[in-house]
């Protein structure tokens, strides 16, 4: 995607200042989000621990291997989740496996009568413009990581993996429209 900065949301103006220029200023701002073609080498770096590797084993051995993953953003990202849970239940699978940082989508999906079967073993502590890392204690950080891990594997062993699109970044302070 095109370098977008992330804005301001009351005032819709981007967080960046002109790298061309010089300013007499201590600090500048410059805010933009991460991604790009080589955040994946941070995971040459990834070590599992026991404990992580376990609940991998336990999930894997119920869930089976004939699964679709449904990755949904819903908390500083918004997504176009119904059109990702749409396209889940097209699938052939009749499990599916729910990635997402929402608790209140986690709940309704977990609890919806349906042809097809929810899994989402992992906490989700996040909620609509909250997510996680916001307003948690920090002892909550290595749940919420670890669930993190623990999706990022299950998504990858799943037979299809159907990600939301994101349409938006925003927080109480901040926000960044994507195309």
């Amino acid at each position: 995607k095109p370098y977008t900065p992330m804005r301001e949301s009351k005032t819709d103006v981007p967080i960046t200042f002109n790298f061309q220029k010089n300013y007499r200023e201590k600090i500048l701002i410059h805010h933009q989000g991460g991604g790009g073609a080589f955040g994946h080498r941070a995971l040459r770096h990834l070590r599992i621990t026991n404990s992580i590797q376990n609940k991998i084993n336990k999930i894997s051995t119920d869930l089976g291997t004939n699964y679709v993953g449904l990755h949904v953003r819903l908390t500083d990202y918004r997504s176009d989740y119904r059109a990702a849970i749409e396209e889940a239940y097209r699938c052939h699978e009749q499990k599916i496996y729910l990635a997402t940082d929402n608790m209140k989508l986690k709940k309704y999906l977990l609890n919806v009568k349906s042809t097809k079967t929810f899994y989402s073993p992992v906490h989700s502590l996040g909620s609509i413009g909250k997510p996680a890392h916001m307003d948690n204690p920090i002892s909550h950080m290595a749940t919420a990581n670890s669930g993190a891990i623990i999706d990022l594997i299950m998504l990858a062993k799943s037979n299809t993996l159907i990600t939301a699109p994101i349409i938006e970044w925003r927080t109480e302070k901040f926000f960044r429209k994507y195309p």
